[in-house]
């Protein structure tokens, strides 16, 4: 098999899987169109630039919308109720004008547990819900994990191209840039023999960073830097499985998902300058998973997600812990075994995160209720939001 077909094959594989191990057996699901059981799940909030808002995954409706409420819970409102396929991943520009989202076809097997991420178009629609744009219908492909640039002129996006002008299953994964309303699409990697995962924007609008893997041979390997208009990469870590990364407010740190190398299935949050030097393992020590790293808007914290106080692992709580690492506290240790995606309020005093009540988290709109809570940076005032919204 040659190199490029190698990488054809691989492609696909990794796509689906977002470049990231399940442990505990969680993998991708398909979710079908007005099943009943999505009715109780509430989750994935992300923060209005003006804090105001909050959009957020919901089956309240009788299919997974995307729903904006008031950060108190009030108001809410479904935006994408006339689309029948599931709705996920929604992000707002910059300036809260606009929201991008992924939408799927009825029962696509699409979604990744893990991860959070879904996989198929990318849209984006005004804040009030009209005028849906799909951004990839022209692709032959699918698309998933994608990011709004700071400045709210692009927006970054993973996707499976195929490879062949007749449409057939040979396809390869590349990190594509276009404007807003889809128009431009460049491809950022086609000249680069890697395949990408994770991504992230660095504070300028102009550098991307992404979690990256060899072809020859097949294996995770670091993370990866680009400018948007050069197709060279520069390297940043190597020969590590880096899985998810996030860039710090102030442009010079990246926080990095590591899996661990002794074969546990388990992860460690580390820190590493964007040059490559002072890696850090943020976590050592810990005997469980830490996942998800969240940088504060000042870029003191990180919020993220551990089994450490878990004793059987099966579960998830949200830390906030120093940007060095140091005063680590469990902000959900005492309210459910599952809590998972935290974000950050724009000014930093809250973080809203998505909660399992009855401790029995399997799969998304599966079994277990969710909803969306909201909590002090601090650990205090835990509030839910969306208990009267199903």
């Amino acid at each position: 098999m040659t190199g490029q077909s190698f990488k054809v094959l691989l492609a696909a594989l990794v796509f689906a899987c977002a470049l990231v191990s399940k442990p505990q057996g969680m993998s991708s699901i398909t979710l079908a169109q007005n099943d009943s059981e999505n009715l109780s799940y509430n989750g994935s909030p992300a923060w209005s630039p003006d804090g105001k808002l909050l959009a957020f995954v919901s089956g309240q409706a009788g299919n997974l919308d995307i729903w904006v409420m008031e950060s108190d819970g009030s108001n809410s409102q479904n935006l994408t109720e006339d689309d029948p396929g599931p709705n996920f991943s929604p992000l707002w520009a910059p300036d809260g004008q606009l929201i991008a989202y992924i939408s799927a076809p009825v029962g696509a097997d699409f979604y990744d547990l893990l991860s959070g991420t879904a996989f198929y178009d990318l849209w984006v629609m005004e804040q009030d819900g009209s005028h849906p744009v799909n951004l990839t219908a022209d692709f032959e492909g699918y698309s998933g994990e994608y990011r709004w640039s700071p400045d709210g002129n692009h927006i970054a996006l993973i996707s499976n191209i195929p490879l062949t002008s007749d449409g057939s299953s040979e396809v390869n994964t590349n990190i594509w840039l276009m404007e807003p309303d889809g128009s431009h699409p460049v491809n950022l990697t086609s000249e680069s023999d890697i395949l990408p995962g994770s991504l992230t924007w660095g504070p300028d609008s102009r550098l991307i960073a992404f979690t990256s893997a060899t072809v020859d041979p097949v294996q995770r390997d670091g993370i990866r830097l680009l400018q948007i208009d050069d197709p060279d990469l520069s390297v940043v870590t190597s020969k590590r499985s880096d899985v998810q990364v996030a860039w710090s407010p102030g442009g010079d740190v990246l926080a990095v998902t590591t899996l661990l190398s002794d074969g546990s299935g388990l992860y460690d949050i580390w820190r590493v300058d964007v040059n490559g030097q002072n890696l850090i393992n943020l976590t050592p020590n810990s005997p469980g998973l830490d996942w998800n790293p969240v940088w504060s808007p000042d870029g003191q914290s990180l919020a993220f997600e551990s089994s450490r106080d878990i004793p059987d692992g099966q579960g998830r709580d949200v830390w906030v812990m120093s940007a060095d690492g140091s005063n680590a506290v469990n902000l959900t240790g005492e309210l459910f075994d599952w809590s998972i995606r935290p974000s950050w309020s724009p000014d930093g005093t809250r973080i809203a995160f998505e909660a399992y009540e009855d401790n029995d988290f399997t799969a998304i709109g599966i079994s277990g209720r969710s909803d969306i809570w909201i909590i002090n940076a601090d650990g205090s005032n835990p509030t839910k939001l969306t208990s009267d919204n199903s």
